[in-house]
């Protein structure tokens, strides 16, 4: 897949982690996690996205400014992780893409995480943002994982 750049995805930040194998992990470091897709669908109450890689990029705030690649896959399996997982305390997400060529952002409340054959969804409730159909050049910021070791010290 050919790498994609989506301007205003460059200045949101999304917050995720790993709570195992991440060597650089320190105290109070604060993760966040980007993914930008092709497109990102709103149906039934679940936000579906296609057309993106099968890793997202997680990277720490100042000063740490680590990065790494998070697989997918490891999304899901720690998405319950920690005394203070996303499944007891659900992250806020940003979401932005273009609607009709004008740029659009909703922020939500994300749930129920689900990966398959190329597709990423989530359960939503919105909590800001006006409310859409479908957004093209997709980029999805996730707030900070306690389950990564040290985020929420």
């Amino acid at each position: 897949m050919s790498a994609r750049v989506y301007p205003l995805g460059a200045i949101l930040a999304v917050s995720f982690a790993l709570s195992t194998g991440l060597a650089f992990a320190a105290a109070n470091e604060s993760w966040l996690l980007l993914e930008q897709a092709d497109r990102a669908e709103f149906r039934d109450g679940r936000i579906t996205l296609t057309g993106m890689d099968d890793s997202v990029i997680m990277f720490s705030e100042r000063p740490f400014r680590n990065t790494k690649r998070l697989p997918l896959t490891q999304l899901i399996e720690n998405w319950g992780r920690g005394s203070d997982s996303f499944i007891t305390n659900p992250p806020n997400a940003a979401l932005t893409g273009l609607r009709d060529g004008k740029q659009m952002a909703v922020v939500l409340e994300l749930s129920d995480p689900a990966f398959s054959e190329g597709e990423l969804s989530f359960s939503y409730v919105p909590i800001e943002g006006e409310e859409v159909s479908a957004l093209s050049h997709v980029t999805l910021l996730i707030d900070n994982p306690c389950w990564m070791p040290g985020a929420c010290s």
